[in-house]
């Protein structure tokens, strides 16, 4: 029975060196930390923002030119049962237009979203390779709601804002270099 619960410490002193030699491969990186660090954060909901205003004008616009043409064409038709259907039918294609309209607007907004979360993303992965590297890490992942939780000593965010920060500083205008 001695062996069996020496045996038993053995192992799981190899299991805790093996785990702990394996943790060292990951570091995690909180990209909205390092977004808001640099006053990235404002200039991306910004970017979304004004997105989004310019597709409502655009769909504003699409909607004036249905109703425009809903209106002729009541002003056109005459009080018959054909002319009132005719009408209908021609409100109801109006109106699955512009619901594809607000369909085709949102995503291309949600693309947008993505290309710029992706530029962001885009810069910061060289500066998060460059010091994963520097500390042996063979994983680098982000700070995300699925992410439970994490050891502060793999945490890499202050490291990769401060590389950006000497980036920026280094580059025309105080902006990260492309």
């Amino acid at each position: 029975m001695w062996r069996l619960t020496l045996v038993a410490f053995a192992l799981a002193g190899l299991i805790a060196c093996e785990s702990t030699e394996h943790a060292d491969h990951v570091a995690i990186v909180d990209v909205n930390a390092v977004a808001r660090a640099l006053g990235r954060d404002d200039v991306i909901e910004q970017r979304i923002v004004s997105a989004n205003q310019q597709l409502t004008s655009q769909l504003l616009e699409v909607a004036q030119s249905l109703q425009q043409q809903l209106e002729a064409l009541q002003q056109t038709a005459g009080d018959d049962d054909a002319a009132r259907q005719q009408l209908a039918q021609a409100t109801v294609k109006a109106n699955q237009q512009l619901k594809q309209t607000q369909r085709a607007a949102q995503k291309q907004l949600e693309q947008y979203r993505a290309g710029v979360v992706s530029e962001f993303l885009n810069e910061v992965r060289p500066h998060a390779a460059e010091i994963a590297r520097e500390r042996g890490v063979k994983l680098v992942l982000t700070a995300a709601a699925n992410l439970l939780w994490f050891d502060a000593t793999v945490d890499i965010t202050d490291e990769v804002i401060a590389a950006l920060r000497a980036t920026a500083g280094n580059s025309p205008g105080g902006q990260p270099a492309d």
